[in-house]
């Protein structure tokens, strides 16, 4: 019995494996670079990059009310995006996996997909002409934006989660 779980456990280590190697490569690794750049400096007079290892980067971070005005903003608007995509996303999710009828679920499904077969900047481009009337080239339209552009990020995983559910654990919750 103990030896079909470790067949089990080997065989789903197998399967991810590649997904996780490609995971580390394309995002992973690339970011890990970008953090060790921070450490970095460059030259003044040349513009050459010195890769010697300094904190003066994250000291002007803390320091330069230029980047401290650019970091809150960051911060907030990531925040905005954030709790705006679970506002709208949970309730979707819900209603799609505990609600819809077996006809119905597929057809929302491909609702929630579909805005992710277009490119980024064609959906940009064409808020940002949706928002021209308004002079909407703010915080708040760029929000908007991005709560649109990642809420099917934050729907699929829910509604997937949502559907593995048996309705008796529901009940017992």
């Amino acid at each position: 019995f103990s030896g079909g779980w470790r067949m089990r456990a080997a065989l789903g280590a197998l399967l991810l494996a590649a997904p996780l190697t490609w995971l580390v490569a394309v995002y992973l690794a690339p970011l890990g670079l970008l953090f060790l750049t921070a450490f970095w400096q460059t030259d003044g007079f040349t513009g050459l990059l010195v890769r010697t290892p300094t904190l003066e980067n994250f000291r002007d971070l803390l320091s330069e009310p230029a980047y401290l005005g650019a970091t809150a903003r960051t911060v907030a608007v990531a925040l905005a995006v954030t709790v705006l995509c679970v506002v709208i996303g949970l309730p979707m999710a819900l209603f799609m996996a505990m609600v819809a009828t077996s006809r119905w679920q597929p057809v929302l499904l491909a609702l929630v997909l579909t805005p992710l077969w277009a490119s980024y900047l064609v959906k940009v481009y064409a808020w940002r002409s949706i928002l021209a009337g308004t002079g909407g080239y703010g915080v708040a339209a760029v929000v908007l934006v991005l709560t649109y552009l990642w809420l099917p990020y934050m729907v699929l995983p829910i509604y997937t989660g949502l559907t593995t559910l048996k309705p008796s654990v529901l009940d017992a919750s």
